[in-house]
């Protein structure tokens, strides 16, 4: 037990972002002990209110690293983007999650899926369209990037890609992109 273990539902030790767009709590201290407790509770908050929620363990979107431990929903992801600056990496937690980088056309260069004890990290440099979908109902990762965040007025979303919000299109690319990639099922925990 340490005394920087944190909870989201302690107010000494994380704060609710309101502006976000999903569910998210930023960590008041510049120290941090992410214990299972914390993941067991992301995992139920999300699974309760049925949207997607990130701990941000960094303070504020001013920040030069931003580390994020996000639960996420199959059908509730991003379209694909790219960043002119930013890396980003994926270190899987729970569940399993598929990321594919994409060509300047909307080709899929690559593609894997992270899943526990297999391939456990995946990190793409700056100026690389891609996107991350879990390949399970849900999937919780720890996600890092440089800052500082300015509300994805720093993203680049492709012609070929659905804009977020078209629900039915953003559908049919997800099982396009996921019909390309051939699928274990082991990772399709009850998709």
């Amino acid at each position: 037990m340490s005394i920087y273990d944190i909870s989201i539902h302690d107010s000494s030790s994380t704060k609710q972002d309101l502006r976000a767009k999903s569910l998210s709590f930023f960590a008041y201290h510049d120290v941090v002990n992410i214990e299972s407790t914390v993941i067991d509770e992301i995992r139920t908050l999300g699974l309760n209110e049925g949207k997607n929620v990130r701990l941000l363990v960094h303070d504020s979107p001013e920040e030069i690293i931003h580390e994020m431990i996000i639960f996420q929903h199959h059908h509730q992801y991003f379209p694909p983007k790219k960043f002119k600056h930013k890396m980003k990496s994926f270190f899987i937690i729970e569940g399993a999650l598929a990321v594919f980088v994409f060509d300047e056309d909307g080709r899929v260069l690559d593609s894997t899926i992270l899943f526990k004890r297999e391939s456990l990290m995946y990190r793409i440099a700056p100026n690389h369209y891609h996107v991350d979908i879990p390949a399970s109902r849900h999937s919780i990762h720890l996600e890092c990037t440089n800052g500082p965040f300015t509300d994805n007025s720093d993203a680049i979303f492709p012609d070929w890609a659905p804009a977020r919000g078209d629900n039915k299109e953003l559908r049919a690319f997800q099982d396009k992109i996921f019909g390309e990639l051939s699928i274990d099922e082991k990772y399709l925990l009850q998709r």
